[in-house]
Parts: C-alpha cells; structure tokens; sequence
C-alpha cells in the first residue's frame, strides 16, 4: 500500500504460465493506469524461456507492476519490455520466492492461486499496446 500511495502509476495482468520438458511460455491482458489522471492503456503479453517445473496448481497468476514515476510508466507502455530469472516453491496459501528484475524503478508483485508449485525459469516478458482495445 506505501509503494501504490507513492507511484506514478501501475500495470495489472491476468497471465497465464506453463513450463514443459524445459521450455516455458505464456500469455495475458491487462491495463496500464496512470494514478493521478486515471486514463488507461490496455496491453497484452508474452512470455518465453527456459525452466524446469513440477506442481499441481499455481500456474495463472496475476502480475502488478508499480511505477515509480512518469518516465519509466510512459517507457513500459511505449516499450514493455521485462527480463526475468526467478527461483521459488509454493505450498498452499505459503509462497517463498527470490526475484531478479533487470529494470530499476519498479515493484513487481506476482500473485498465484492455491497450489503446489516448485519452479526455476529464466524468461523475456513482452508486453504492448493492445491496437483492438486502444
């Protein structure tokens, strides 16, 4: 809540991830909303790596991305692009995770359904403009 009170603006994704026999890909939608003025950009995603996974569950998430000021949300509406390597298990309501993210001035939050879900993947996440809904 302290870092959404302070941001510029934010990114919210319904994604959708699976990783088979060493390859990892998914998709989503979402909205880009700039806090102050409440005008919204409508965007898609996807994403494609490598990683090994083994679970029952956990597999859609959702994705907020918090921005620190003006330029870097203009940046993520004009550009999208995330680099990601990610380590972590989830068990039931538990998740314990270890993130890396490539680009400063951003909170990434990643929120998952009940599940069982042991992971490593290392993944390029694109998002961009949706030209239907814009």
């Amino acid at each position: 809540k302290a870092l959404y009170d302070v941001s510029f603006g934010y990114a919210v994704f319904d994604a959708r991830q699976l990783t088979i026999v060493g390859a990892t890909a998914g998709y989503g939608r979402g909205v880009a909303v700039q806090n102050e003025t409440g005008q919204r950009t409508y965007m898609k995603m996807g994403t494609g790596g490598v990683g090994l996974s083994l679970g029952i569950g956990g597999f859609d998430r959702k994705i907020v991305v918090l921005f620190e000021d003006a330029t870097l949300f203009q940046k993520f509406i004009d550009n999208g692009y995330d680099a990601t390597a990610d380590a972590g298990g989830m068990f039931g309501d538990d998740k314990e995770t270890e993130e890396i993210r490539f680009v400063d001035g951003r909170s990434i939050f990643i929120l998952t359904k009940k599940g069982w879900k042991v992971s490593a993947t290392a993944a390029g996440t694109k998002y961009w403009k949706d030209a239907d809904l814009n």
